[in-house]
């Protein structure tokens, strides 16, 4: 969505919340805007109930629970349901027929003032702890959607954001609140059931051919029984589920005042019965929306690839919707060329991969500007380094760009190890490049950390520092820092290794340009390299300094040619990186 969409969304959210603000408020006195006059209808405040307890954020947290605990979550809900009804049958009709506007009165009754001012400081601490929370996941949404593309900062967006919340709330009270969670409530569950339509749809599924294929997912399993000592056990799930549901609802002045709003406690409890029942299956709708995801790969297996490589990348990334055009050749006995365009959450997104099989008569070496054994005094494009090289005597097949740098004291500095030809160049490590790709003198490639890379480092002919782990023995790294870079749309130029230590994979994805190609966040590369057959792999520097080169030979004439189409034009001059020549004896 464009930033003007989502504004024009909000405004027309905004102004119904208003509009509905003004309704309930415009008679409210101090008793509508607490407790409403106690007049709500129960139905009306179970509906509400329901938007009350979800959000935009259980659209994350509750599908991504399925591949970590499949539908385990919903013995957790099921705890939720026998302590709503403690709720019901035990503190409701205390509440009401203590006629209490705050449900921390009954501590001033029982134990005095103290009491009872210790528990609304709790609770008024929770909240504001849990509104912080909820409202910084908001902002950093619209900051992204809405603010970053106007040049906007985060601060303006917080206050506007508090501001209308404010408003409407202020304007009616707990009245404003029933009928916006409603409100709300409709369009979270419309939404979430569109989504699992449009799923069904593109996977050509029924309804009931929908819900075979979500019973027959591993995913699909609810009771856990077997491991008293698992968290997915169902006695710890279900008690916590019960004692949440005492605590965050029951205990709770801010859901508890839209549960005093009916007209008398039957009604608060056929209210209660009724919200908690259809939160179970809501949730479940929620679950259901990754469980009809996750069926993607096992219905369209190779989304239209048809070379190997990018049928395994296909298959892995879920991210990747289709595959538009893929061309392969051979660059050279051991170097395989993948050029491929594929839709990638929704954008056209460019990739070149070469293959390099080290058995053959190829290699890997370090380059660097000038060809010259030292890093820090100039930049060159990736294009002059080969030249550079050539001239040197070396026949260079391929070229890429290499680590991360700075400027520091008048001297470009990459962030992390450099050996070039056996020498060591940097012997430090900056940032977070606490990981090297290195060629040993046996012709292996390997991507270690640094302490490895230590042992070995008597044997050791070229090596170069990157940013992040990607691949770490086969699997995906978890652990990686989470920032922009990471997380956002960016060219980027990455390389792995296989089990062997024989086959190197150098990779480049342009991004940037929208129509063109708009680049890949580092979470689904390392899914990509998993899918391509990486072992071992990290990422290196990417942005405007994403360049592949490759030999053009023209009778005797030798020159090299940009593959990909880099971000910055002309391509920008770098500290380093990596080429593939031909092996000298």
């Amino acid at each position: 969505m464009s930033p003007l969409s989502v504004i024009i969304t909000i405004a027309a959210y905004f102004a119904i919340l208003f509009t509905v603000s003004y309704i309930a408020g415009r008679k409210a006195d101090n008793a509508g805007f607490f407790v409403g006059n106690r007049k709500s209808s129960w139905y009306v405040v179970a509906f509400a109930m329901i938007g009350s307890s979800i959000s935009g954020v259980t659209y994350v947290s509750v599908p991504g629970m399925v591949a970590a605990s499949n539908f385990g979550y919903l013995q957790m809900v099921l705890g939720f349901i026998a302590g709503q009804l403690i709720i019901a049958f035990v503190l409701t009709p205390l509440f009401y027929r203590m006629n209490l506007v705050s449900i921390y009165e009954y501590l001033e009754n029982r134990f005095g003032m103290s009491s009872y001012r210790t528990g609304a400081w709790f609770f008024f601490i929770s909240k504001m702890l849990g509104a912080a929370v909820r409202l910084f996941l908001v902002c950093l949404t619209l900051q992204l959607l809405v603010f970053k593309p106007f040049g906007l900062p985060f601060i303006l967006n917080v206050a506007i954001t508090v501001a209308l919340v404010w408003l409407y709330t202020f304007r009616g009270g707990v009245k404003s609140l029933i009928w916006t969670d409603s409100l709300k409530t409709f369009c979270l569950v419309v939404s979430v059931v569109l989504c699992i339509c449009y799923i069904a749809s593109d996977l050509n599924l029924s309804f009931t051919g929908m819900l075979g294929t979500i019973a027959d997912s591993d995913m699909s399993r609810i009771f856990f029984f077997d491991d008293v000592n698992s968290k997915q056990y169902f006695f710890k799930q279900f008690f916590a589920g019960a004692f949440t549901m005492i605590a965050m609802t029951g205990l709770d002045q801010d859901m508890m005042q839209r549960n005093l709003s009916c007209k008398n406690f039957k009604d608060s409890q056929k209210n209660m019965i009724t919200s908690v029942i259809s939160q179970f299956f809501v949730i479940l709708l929620f679950l259901m929306l990754l469980c009809s995801c996750s069926s993607e790969d096992k219905l369209e297996l190779h989304k239209g690839a048809t070379l190997p490589i990018m049928q395994g990348i296909a298959d892995n990334v879920p991210y990747i919707q289709s595959v538009e055009k893929e061309l392969t050749y051979d660059l050279y006995d051991g170097v395989r060329i993948t050029d491929v365009v594929f839709t990638y959450c929704a954008k056209p997104t460019r990739m070149i991969i070469a293959e390099v099989d080290l058995n053959k008569n190829v290699t890997i070496v370090t380059s660097t500007p000038d060809n010259k054994p030292e890093v820090g005094k100039i930049l060159q494009q990736v294009t002059v380094q080969a030249e550079k090289a050539e001239a040197a005597g070396r026949k260079v097949i391929l070229g890429t760009n290499g680590d991360f740098y700075s400027k520091k004291n008048d001297l470009w500095i990459p962030g992390g190890l450099f050996y070039k030809d056996g020498v060591a160049i940097k012997t430090e490590i900056g940032w977070e490049a606490d990981h090297v790709f290195y060629m040993l003198k046996d012709g292996t490639a390997h991507i270690t950390s640094v302490p490895e890379f230590k042992l070995v480092e008597r044997e050791v002919v070229h090596a170069i520092g990157g940013w992040q782990r990607m691949v770490q023995d086969g699997e995906v790294v978890k652990n990686f820092t989470v920032n922009d870079n990471a997380m956002q749309f960016h060219p980027r130029t990455f390389v792995g290794v296989s089990a062997d230590n024989r086959k190197v994979y150098l990779f480049v994805v342009d991004g940037r340009q929208p129509e063109y190609s708009n680049g890949m966040r580092l979470e689904d590369m390392m899914l990509l390299c998993q899918g391509a057959g990486c072992y071992q792999a990290f990422n290196m520097d990417g942005g405007g300094s994403t360049t592949m080169v490759r030999r053009v030979e023209k009778g005797s004439s030798v020159s090299f040619e940009v593959m990909n189409q880099p971000s910055d034009n002309p391509a920008r001059s770098v500290i380093n990186g990596l080429q593939v020549i031909e092996k000298t004896n």
